[in-house]
C-alpha cells in the first residue's frame, strides 16, 4: 500500500469515528449531494442536473471550485468541513486578514435573529445601516460580500437562481388572498379606496423588484443586484398608503410591514423545507410529535417546496438505486468491487429499502441513508448480543436459514453477514437502510437515489477498511 493511500485511510477512519459531529456530517452531506449532481450532469446535462440540485440546501458552493481529482481525494479521506473550506479559500485568494474579518462577521450573524425567515433580512439591513458609523463592521460586511462573490461560481449561481424561482409557485398560492385581505383592511379602517390601491401598488412594486434579477437577463449584473435591495427597502419604508393618508395608524403600519415582507417569509419557509435539520427546535421536538402530525408537516413541506410524490414502490426504488450505482461508477473514486457488492446486497434484499412516510425519524428528509444496528458488544463483558430481533428474522429469511440457525451463525461470524461499525468505542454490526420517496420529478428522484447510493458506498468502504483492521 502506498504511503499516500495509508494517509487517506487514516483520515477516513478519523472521519468515521467523528461522523456524528456537525463538521464531519456536513462534509458527508455536501459531498454525497455534489457527486450525485456531477453524475447527473455528466449523463444528462447541466440543465437536467439543476432540476435536482435546486431542491438541496446542503449543496453549497465550495466543491464547485475543486477539480475531479480533488473531489476524489475528499471522497477517500472525508476531512472536516473546515479543512475543505480553508483549501478553497486559499485557492480563490482569500487572505488571512479577510478570514479573520469573515469570522467576526459570522459571529455577529450567528445570533438567532439572523436565522428567522423574514426577520433575517431586516437584521442584515440594520447591520448595513450601522456600518455607516462603524468602520470595522463596514470592512467585515464588504469582506463577506467579496468572498461570497468569489465563492459563487457561475454554475452555482445558476442553481441558486433556479432555487429562488421556486418561490414564485407557493407565492402565487399564498400571496393573493393575503394581499387582498390586507388591501381590504386598509380600506375598512380609512374608508378611502385610494389608500387600499396605493398600499397594494407598493406591495406589488416591492415584489416585482424582488424577482427582476431572476426573470430578466438584463438584471443579472452585479450593479442591479446591489441597487434592488435598497429600492425594496425604500418601498418598504415609504409605506405608500400612509404617505397618501398622512395619518399614523400602528395597526395598518404593521399589516403593511408584514405584507411587503411576505416574499421573504415564503423564501425562508421554502429554504427550511429543503433542509433536513430544519431547526434546532424542530429536531428536538420531532420525536415527541404524534405520527399523524409529523406526516401532516411533511405533506405541507412538500406542498410548499413544489414536490409531488407517487405511492411508494419498492421495486421501482430498487431499480432507481441500481441505475444510480451504474451512473456513479463514472464519477466515484471508490473501488469497483464496492459497486458490485452494493448491487448484490440491493438485489438480494440485504440492504433494506423503506418509505420515509412510514418511519418519519427525522424532520423533512427527501431521502436518507442509515445503519440499522442488529448486534452490539456488551460494555462490560464484551460479548455480542442481539439488539434487533425483527431485523435478524428478516435477514435470516434473506439468507434462507431458520431464525435460530442464522442467530448462531451471525453471533459466531458477525462480519461475514453484517456490516461492522464503531459506535462509542464499541464494535456494532448491522445492515444498510436507504429511505427515499418515489418522486414524480424524474431529476429529483434520480438525484436523491444517487446521493443515498453514494452515502451507502462510503459506508461499505468504511466497513471494508474496519474488517481488514480486525483481521490483522
Amino acid at each position: 500500500m502506498e504511503v499516500n493511500e495509508k494517509f487517506l485511510i487514516q483520515k477516513f477512519l478519523q472521519f468515521y469515528s467523528n461522523k456524528d459531529k456537525v463538521e464531519y456530517k456536513k462534509t458527508w452531506e455536501e459531498l454525497t449531494a455534489f457527486i450525485s449532481y456531477k453524475s447527473l450532469e455528466k449523463e444528462k446535462g447541466e440543465e437536467y442536473a439543476k432540476r435536482y440540485a435546486k431542491y438541496l440546501a446542503e449543496l453549497g458552493p465550495l466543491l464547485f471550485h475543486l477539480s475531479p481529482e480533488e473531489i476524489q481525494k475528499i471522497e477517500r479521506s472525508l476531512p472536516a468541513y473546515s479543512e475543505i473550506e480553508m483549501e478553497v479559500y486559499k485557492k480563490i485568494g482569500v487572505s488571512e486578514d479577510d478570514l479573520k474579518r469573515l469570522e467576526r462577521y459570522r459571529e455577529r450573524t450567528s445570533k438567532y435573529l439572523f436565522r428567522v425567515p423574514g426577520i433575517d433580512l431586516l437584521a442584515i439591513y440594520s447591520l448595513e445601516f450601522l456600518s455607516i458609523f462603524d468602520k470595522e463592521l463596514r470592512e467585515e460586511i464588504n469582506t463577506e460580500k467579496r468572498i461570497r462573490e468569489k465563492l459563487f461560481t457561475e454554475g452555482y449561481k445558476s442553481i441558486l437562481d433556479e432555487r429562488y424561482k421556486e418561490i414564485l409557485r407557493p407565492l402565487r398560492v399564498m400571496a393573493v388572498p393575503i394581499y387582498a385581505s390586507s388591501g381590504t383592511l386598509h380600506y375598512l379602517r380609512t374608508s378611502d379606496i385610494n389608500v387600499g390601491i396605493v398600499h397594494t401598488l407598493s406591495v406589488l412594486i416591492s415584489n416585482i423588484l424582488a424577482y427582476l434579477p431572476f426573470v430578466l437577463k438584463n438584471f443579472k449584473s452585479k450593479r442591479y443586484r446591489k441597487i434592488i435591495p435598497y429600492a425594496q427597502l425604500f418601498t418598504l419604508s415609504s409605506s405608500g398608503a400612509y404617505i397618501w393618508y398622512r395619518v399614523f395608524d400602528p395597526i395598518l403600519m404593521m399589516v403593511h410591514l408584514l405584507t411587503v415582507t411576505l416574499p421573504y417569509w415564503i423564501l425562508g419557509f421554502f429554504e427550511m423545507c429543503l433542509t433536513q435539520p430544519v431547526s434546532y427546535l424542530v429536531e428536538k421536538i420531532w420525536p415527541y410529535l404524534p405520527k399523524r402530525i409529523r406526516k401532516g408537516i411533511g405533506k405541507v413541506r412538500r406542498l410548499l417546496a413544489g414536490i409531488r410524490v407517487n405511492p411508494f414502490n419498492e421495486e421501482k426504488i430498487r431499480e432507481e438505486l441500481h441505475k444510480a450505482s451504474k451512473r456513479l461508477e463514472g464519477i466515484s473514486s471508490l473501488p469497483s468491487y464496492l459497486f458490485e457488492e452494493f448491487r448484490y446486497k440491493l438485489n438480494k434484499g440485504i440492504i433494506k429499502l423503506e418509505n420515509p412516510e412510514d418511519v418519519l425519524d427525522t424532520p423533512f428528509p427527501l431521502g436518507y441513508y442509515r445503519k440499522e444496528i442488529i448486534i452490539e458488544e456488551d460494555e462490560k463483558s464484551k460479548e455480542l448480543k442481539i439488539v434487533n430481533e425483527k431485523a435478524l428474522e428478516e435477514l435470516a429469511e434473506v439468507y434462507g436459514m431458520s431464525r435460530e440457525e442464522f442467530k448462531k451463525e451471525v453471533l459466531k461470524f458477525p462480519s461475514e453477514y453484517l456490516e461492522v461499525d464503531v459506535v462509542g468505542g464499541r464494535f456494532v454490526y448491522g445492515r444498510s437502510v436507504i429511505g427515499m420517496y418515489n418522486f414524480k420529478n424524474d431529476a429529483l428522484r434520480e438525484g436523491i437515489a444517487g446521493k443515498e447510493v453514494e452515502a451507502c458506498l462510503i459506508s461499505l468502504y468504511a466497513n471494508d477498511i474496519i474488517k481488514k483492521i480486525i483481521r490483522r
